[in-house]
């Protein structure tokens, strides 16, 4: 299996800070609950990830949304693009670029990827929205 571009571009530059492109979705249940992942190290986040070389940022998110959590895309709509130091993301050593859409799906079932822990997928209500998220949808 081929590295991933952005896991390339860390050991090329040997620890110094390096800027990414990402993407990141937005997905409400019914409730109007957001979509959050845990990751193995414990944090939450929304499902997203970074660009791969020569893909577009909608190609991305659908590929990323897909990849985590099996759902797939209906509507795409671009929210906005986050960066500065407020993206910045200290286990990576990452400053990020991140374009933010809001997707729906045709379905709320979800399966687990190996990205994440077991059974780490839940919908929180938006106030207990983690911060880092926060600041990416420009709250």
């Amino acid at each position: 299996m081929m590295p991933d571009y952005a896991s390339t571009v860390m050991r090329a530059v040997q620890g110094e800070p390096v800027v990414l492109v990402a993407a990141g979705v937005v997905v409400m249940n019914t409730a109007g609950e957001i979509l959050l992942v845990q990751r193995h190290d414990g944090e939450w986040d929304l499902p997203g990830g970074h660009m791969e070389v020569g893909e577009s940022l909608k190609k991305t998110a659908t590929r990323e949304l897909f990849e985590e959590t099996g759902l797939t895309v209906d509507t795409l709509e671009l929210l906005g693009v986050a960066s500065g130091k407020e993206t910045f993301y200290p286990k990576r050593n990452a400053y990020y670029v991140t374009a933010m859409y809001h997707a729906t799906t045709h379905s709320e079932t979800l399966n687990l990827s190996h990205e994440h822990a077991d059974g780490a997928f839940c919908f929180l209500p938006l106030t207990r929205f983690p911060a880092r998220c926060r600041c990416l949808l420009g709250g």
